[in-house]
């Protein structure tokens, strides 16, 4: 019949549908063992635990198949059971999700943690249930645990990296907490408290016990850390000490501490000697101003050199034109005394334009091996005969002193001058003392501007007036001088300055006024192979004796190549003229049988030495004599065969050195 029918198809839907749920529960069961998770549920009315094989098998139990919750957690860990129950046996079971973590034992001794996670439901019933999943997460914990103890090691090699700063510092740090107790501090503070206080600082100990003794000293420094407990950062300069021990001026830099919520916890300061600063300053000011002051020199140096070389070149062509008046003279033409005083004032001016090249080095030097204190005693008798009966000369020698590297005539004119400056000094009289001694590198207070390695100082010092601030800041300018107008050039401390710094050394000056002045000089140790070499150096060669011959004469000044050229005539030469380097080198491609070439070496475009290179890759071995009044001249004594003749020069000089530089046949 019809209802049978219908009974029976609702049973089979029925059957198809719960046999669905079955396949669908199972194949759930399939994915959640091959992930390796575990199903769980759990009934609240009968408190009953059903489990999946994976769940057992994770709980360490046979079986869980309605099993009660205390047949499994005695695997637990026994610290997390508590949590385990309240998760499962809550109030209000139909509500809520639940979720622990807990490590289980098993048979073989090792420990697993697994996280259970969970939703609680209500069956049409009103019964309530729980169910949800199983997890091994004992991997990621251990991986988790791994990181976790990198990050603590980590960190705590950044506080020992950090503690080690603080404590590497030169800088006093300290830090104090509410209560103004030592929380932390370096060594550089606790040393330095302890010298200013008499007491070694300790962690725990009260600040301001350790001041009980000093009452001001106690209220400066709560007021100070009470502003940084506040909340406040600043800076401020204080001097800190037991008045009865050493005070010194500090920089104290003060902050304060917070913690990880942003509340205070204490206070801390950075201080720094303010005293050790300012020497830190002076000293850097001392050197800008030597380095100052050396840049003036030097520019002051680089006009007087320029203008000393043109003035060397007006000389030389005074000097030339006086010899052909005298030439002249010899004839009856002119008057031998007008002619004896333009000499002696050309001799004077070239005298003065050595001073000038001295201070601007451009003089030419003949540096070597002195016994400094033989050379200071060989002038005792000059010294007396200069100074006269007032000034008592004393000179001391270092025992053992060494051997300086320097041009002996130019020192000797270098400590006359000093001498003259101290006697001057001391109107009414007084005493001049001359120190030799030795100033090894290594030694103390020695100049700044001294270059490396060992050297011989000279110490001129007199009892005389001494000078001010400004005038000994303007000492060794060129013309300057505090003396009356025809008592002095004020170019007597320039050539000093300019042969010590020419020689590799350098020059200072100390005066106080009324006290009186002395100008140290340091010069250059010698070395034994220097004065080996020196020793070893062979006598002139003998010249061939003088023949006529063909001159280039090279000079850039016209009055000079004009009265040179002159002169040259006179003396039987056939001269060819050029103007500067180029030309010569023109007149040489026309006529190559010259005999001797004489140049100058300063000229424009094209220097005297380059000049010379040249021709003799035109022709070897070319004999010339090069005129100058400049030091570089040094560099190009260097080149074989070259000779050397000094601005201004006497005009029968020349010719006797031309003479003398000539090969024996040259033709003429």
């Amino acid at each position: 019949p019809a209802p049978i029918r219908e009974v029976n198809a609702v049973a089979g839907a029925l059957n198809l549908a719960a046999r669905r749920l079955r396949d669908s529960e199972a194949q759930q069961r399939l994915v959640m063992e091959v992930v390796g998770l575990g199903v769980w549920r759990f009934d609240a009315r009968s408190r009953r635990f059903h489990g999946s094989d994976r769940t057992a098998a994770l709980l360490g139990v046979p079986v869980l198949d309605g099993a009660s919750v205390e047949s499994w957690i005695r695997n637990v860990a026994a610290d997390h059971r508590n949590a385990i129950r309240a998760a499962l046996y809550r109030e209000d079971p139909a509500r809520g999700e639940l979720e622990a973590e807990f490590p289980v034992g098993s048979p073989d001794g090792q420990v697993r943690w697994l996280a259970m996670r969970g939703s609680c439901l209500t069956d049409p019933d009103g019964a309530a249930r729980a169910v949800g999943i199983l997890e091994d997460v004992t991997e990621r914990r251990r991986a988790h645990e791994m990181q976790l103890g990198e990050l603590v090691d980590r960190h705590a090699s950044d506080r020992r990296l950090f503690a080690a700063i603080i404590e590497s510092s030169t800088d006093l740090i300290v830090a104090v907490d509410q209560e103004l107790r030592y929380i932390l501090f370096n060594g550089a503070y606790q040393r330095e408290v302890e010298a200013l206080y008499g007491q070694r600082p300790a962690i725990g100990q009260r600040l301001l016990d350790m001041l009980e003794r000093l009452p001001t000293a106690q209220v400066t420094a709560e007021s100070l850390w009470g502003r940084a407990l506040g909340g406040e950062r600043f800076t401020i300069v204080e001097e800190l000490g037991d008045p009865g021990l050493t005070r010194k001026r500090y920089e104290l830099a003060f902050g304060t501490i917070l913690d990880a919520s942003g509340r205070r916890i204490g206070a801390y300061h950075v201080a720094r000697d303010v005293e050790e600063q300012e020497r830190t300053n002076q000293a850097l000011r001392e050197i800008e101003e030597t380095l100052h002051q050396a840049r003036k020199m030097e520019a002051i140096g680089q006009l007087t050199g320029g203008i000393a070389h043109d003035f060397n070149n007006l000389l030389q062509a005074i000097g030339t034109s006086l010899y052909l008046l005298r030439s002249a003279g010899e004839r009856g033409t002119a008057n031998p005394q007008v002619l004896d005083m333009a000499e002696k004032a050309v001799e004077r001016g070239a005298t003065l334009t050595q001073h000038l090249l001295a201070f601007s080095r451009r003089q030419r030097l003949e540096p070597k091996t002195v016994d400094v204190g033989a050379l200071v005693a060989g002038m005792s008798g000059l010294l007396e005969r200069t100074l006269g009966g007032t000034t008592r000369i004393v000179t001391e020698t270092e025992p053992s002193l060494w051997p300086a590297r320097v041009d002996p005539n130019q020192l000797e004119m270098a400590i006359l001058n000093l001498a003259i400056n101290a006697r001057d000094a001391m109107a009414a009289g007084g005493t001049l003392t001359i120190r030799t001694g030795n100033c090894p590198d290594e030694a103390e207070g020695r100049p700044l501007d001294l270059a490396a390695g060992d050297c011989v100082s000279i110490a001129v010092t007199d009892t005389g007036s001494g000078m001010s601030e400004e005038t000994a800041a303007r000492a060794f300018e060129p013309f300057f001088t505090t003396k009356g107008v025809g008592h002095g050039t004020g170019l007597g401390l320039s050539m000093v300055h300019g042969l010590a710094a020419q020689s590799g050394g350098t020059v200072v000056l100390t005066t106080r006024l009324g006290a009186g002045t002395t100008v140290t000089l340091y010069l250059p140790r010698a070395d034994a192979e220097e004065d080996a070499a020196q020793g070893a150096e062979s006598p002139p060669a003998v010249q061939a004796p003088p023949r006529p011959a063909t001159i280039l004469l090279v000079e850039d000044e016209a009055l000079v190549r004009m009265a040179t050229a002159t002169v040259l005539e006179q003396a039987g030469f056939r001269i060819m003229e050029a103007s500067g380097g180029p030309d010569a080198l023109d007149a040489f491609a026309r006529e190559p049988e010259v005999d001797l070439v004489l140049t100058d070496y300063a000229m424009p475009g094209m220097t005297g030495l380059e000049l010379v290179r040249e021709l003799r890759t035109r022709r070897a071995g070319l004999p010339v004599l090069m005129v100058t009044g400049y030091a570089e001249i040094q560099r190009a004594s260097a080149l074989e065969g070259l000779q050397i003749l000094q601005k201004p020069y006497r005009a029968d000089e020349l010719v006797a050195r031309i003479r003398a530089a000539l090969p024996a046949a040259s033709p003429g």
